[in-house]
């Protein structure tokens, strides 16, 4: 694989990546797990996704993600679960905490997304939660968000509301 600056353009540099493929032929699935092989021959964890496979057990063009397991760029893990029209039904992942000047801190917060669609009107409801230590869930925001002509949230997509806790 390439690698990136901080804006995405690739640097000319390569990696070398590592991908295993287990099938499960019975749910007609397949999870790809993609490790960066390090210099000393040491594996990185980047990535785990499971697809669908058609009716004879390959990846192909109509496979849909189901789940995807990843580092984002402040090196924690996050995830995103689908259903098998390829629609996000859940995200974890974790955001960094700014202080009372609104500087980035050391430290971050779980936060859980949920998804919900009405595909009649056309619309997506989503709900952040922040996880607390013990499990609870407080609620961060409700935003209602419009789906593209391909019946996905997408860059077309527009905020019809928003409800959320002001921090401030």
């Amino acid at each position: 694989l390439f690698r990136s600056d901080a804006e995405g353009i690739p640097t000319g540099e390569f990696r070398k990546v590592r991908s295993t493929y287990s099938y499960d032929e019975e749910n007609n699935k397949v999870t790809l797990v993609g490790n960066e092989v390090l210099p000393d021959g040491s594996e990185k964890f980047m990535y785990n996704q499971t697809l669908t496979t058609d009716e004879n057990g390959q990846i192909g063009v109509d496979s849909q993600i189901l789940e995807f397991e990843g580092v984002d760029d402040y090196g924690k893990h996050f995830t995103q679960t689908f259903n098998q029209e390829g629609d996000i039904l859940e995200s974890i992942s974790y955001q960094p905490i700014r202080n009372a000047d609104g500087d980035l801190t050391d430290d971050f917060e779980m936060i859980r997304t949920t998804y919900s669609y009405d595909k009649v009107n056309g619309q997506a409801t989503l709900t952040s939660n922040k996880v607390l230590e013990s499990g609870a869930e407080e609620f961060l925001y409700e935003q209602v968000m419009t789906l593209g002509a391909d019946q996905r949230i997408g860059e077309d997509s527009v905020t019809i509301s928003f409800r959320g806790i002001d921090e401030n």
